[in-house]
Order: structure tokens, then C-alpha cells, then sequence
């Protein structure tokens, strides 16, 4: 008995990491417009600023709001591009994606 719960609830655990990991991959796809598998500059601020209008249009303050707080998107999310590149290679891959430009301990 103790071992189907230990299997139910690792196989639910595993579960939910994988619904969770899917969904951000999917993003991560959409924005991937050369479909390489890396999100190059371009790409990674162009879904930076669609990403970000969209998210203050939701929360109800809007293209001023959104214009008040990004008044240079272009190199805010440059400047944000270069710290998610933590290896430097010019491109924000699947792993440095999910880790948001985190480097590791």
C-alpha cells in the first residue's frame, strides 16, 4: 500500500512537471520565428514587447502605462537579452530561457 502511494504520488509529481514544462516551451516555440531552437536578439525582444503590452493591457493600465515604464523597449530588452545569454553565445536557448537569465550557484 505504502509503495502505490509513493509511485501515485511520484508519478503526479512528474506529471505536474511536465504540464508546467510544456507550457513554457510552447512560448518559447511561438517567439522562436527561425525555428532553430534559440531565440536570437531580434526575436527575443520582439516577444519581450508584445509580451509585455499584452500583460499591461490585461492588468488594465495600458499602452501609456506600458509606455511610461518602457520608454526605450528596444534597449531595455537588449539590456535584458545580454543577462538571459548567460553563456555569451548570442542566442537565449530552451535552458536559459527557463532560467530567466539566473546563472547557477
Amino acid at each position: 500500500m505504502k509503495k502505490t502511494v509513493l509511485l501515485i504520488t511520484a508519478a503526479a509529481a512528474i506529471a505536474g512537471s511536465a504540464v508546467a514544462a510544456e507550457k513554457i516551451p510552447g512560448v518559447f516555440k511561438r517567439n522562436d520565428k527561425e525555428k532553430d531552437g534559440l531565440l536570437n536578439k531580434e526575436e527575443f525582444i520582439a516577444a519581450r514587447i508584445a509580451g509585455s503590452k499584452d500583460w499591461a493591457i490585461k492588468q488594465g493600465g495600458g499602452l501609456e502605462d506600458w509606455n511610461k515604464k518602457f520608454p526605450e523597449p528596444e534597449k531595455q530588452f537588449g539590456e535584458e537579452f545580454a543577462k538571459w545569454d548567460t553563456n555569451g553565445d548570442g542566442s537565449v536557448d530552451v535552458k536559459e530561457f527557463l532560467n530567466k537569465g539566473k546563472k547557477k550557484k
